[in-house]
């Protein structure tokens, strides 16, 4: 349930109604995950749990095309198993040569492995690529030879790489199953790890020092998000491997020949997030209702529902005391009903609303709502702002209907 920022509300029927409009706003395809499938352009395209490997939405994820840079993920894995972070690389002629994305080099210029690392996953260079495959192999050819080595020992059947950079190639391609599986093997080292969740990085260059900026558009811009590569050429069109984190678990998105690739992670990482976090709600559940004790209908600081604020700023609503009686055959309704108003700062322990208990459509006793978790007072958004309109017009319907 989504709540305005700005703005009491005239009655609580009217915060439920202005809380679905929040909803379809705020989030989009959050709010209609479980309702059919997502509206992403990507022509393969998947969302896992990366804990337990369960699917939330996939798309042809077997696929077999063209992936553009989400090649350097593998890059950075051979480069990072084989040569010292430390190591200093010379520049080869063919590597200057490659062209064409990111940081520019030139034949003869020096830098360490870590520096071509961070220009490779940050800048997307494709020269950066080349000169490490030349440094770590002796020979580009023979470094990809060692890529496609890497990835079978990953037990992916659908990668293929004839370079290490992933301009457009024949036979050259991955799976949007494949890159996941990539995704997960980068972020399982740590120092990959931190490099692809760098918004920036100041490098040594030879004419001075060089800024590099991540192009991953989601970075500083949704919620959790840790990495991990973006890719676009004429024949992969916009390619996207995108990870989050959040309370609910971790996340891997992957969209493939995309018109919006941003876009499509986004809602796709909303879906899977809100299928997390169903799951995770009827597990604690069923470990309540099995903990229970007799007579006791509610526990307090037991979870009834959350409050989401955009941009990001949430809290889990808990009971505020424990709600004892008889209990009755079969399943108990739990309805978190939220107050006339609810302004942010929010303070950990506020009073939100009423948390009923039902049983067969009679009431057994009503407890406070409380706020699990502080939350900020956050700057005005392009939501915030269409919200706040909404819930004017919605305010003075309601004055008019009084009237």
């Amino acid at each position: 349930m989504y709540l305005s920022t700005k703005r009491p509300f005239p009655c609580a029927r009217l915060a439920v109604v202005l809380a679905l409009v929040a909803a379809a706003l705020a989030q989009g395809p959050s709010g209609a995950a479980s309702a059919g499938p997502p509206a992403a352009t990507c022509d393969a395209c998947l969302v896992l749990d990366t804990s337990s490997g369960e699917v939330f939405f996939s798309r042809s994820i077997h696929a077999r095309l063209p992936n553009a840079s989400t090649t350097k993920m593998v890059t950075a894995l051979v480069t990072a198993d084989a040569a010292s972070f430390r190591e200093v690389v010379q520049v080869s002629p063919e590597a200057a040569a490659v062209g064409g994305g990111g940081l520019d080099l030139s034949a003869g210029d020096l830098f360490t492995v870590r520096d071509l690392l961070y220009a490779l996953l940050l800048d997307s260079s494709n020269e950066a690529a080349a000169a490490l495959a030349a440094h770590v192999e002796g020979d580009i050819d023979a470094f990809v030879e060692e890529m496609n080595r890497t990835v079978r020992s990953l037990g992916l059947r659908d990668t293929r790489f004839a370079n290490p950079h992933g301009l457009d190639q024949p036979g050259h391609y991955s799976s949007a199953s494949d890159l996941a599986e990539i995704a997960q093997a980068l972020l399982d080292d740590a120092r990959l790890a931190r490099i692809v969740a760098t918004p920036q990085r100041t490098i040594s260059a030879p004419e001075g020092a060089a800024l590099l900026e991540n192009s991953n558009p989601l970075l500083e811009t949704y919620q959790g998000a840790i990495g991990v590569k973006t890719g676009r050429t004429l024949g992969a069109g916009e390619v996207l491997v995108a990870a989050a984190t959040r309370r609910q678990g971790s996340l891997i998105a992957v969209v493939m020949r995309s018109a919006d690739a941003a876009a499509d992670a986004r809602e796709l990482l909303d879906r899977g997030f809100v299928a997390l976090e169903k799951r995770a709600r009827a597990q604690r559940r069923e470990a309540r209702a099995r903990a229970r004790e007799p007579g006791l209908l509610l526990s307090a600081r037991e979870e009834v529902g959350a409050l989401v604020f955009d941009p990001g700023g949430s809290t889990v609503v808990v009971a505020g005391a424990d709600l004892h009686g008889a209990i009755p055959p079969g399943p108990l309704d739990i309805t978190f009903t939220p107050a006339d108003q609810v302004l942010l700062p929010l303070q950990e322990g506020e009073e939100v609303g009423t948390v009923e208990v039902m049983s067969n459509g009679s009431i057994l006793g009503t407890v406070p709502a409380l706020a699990r978790d502080p939350v900020a007072r956050r700057r005005s958004s392009w939501v915030g702002r269409a919200l706040s309109g909404v819930i004017r017009g919605a305010a003075r319907l309601a004055a008019g209907l009084g009237a």
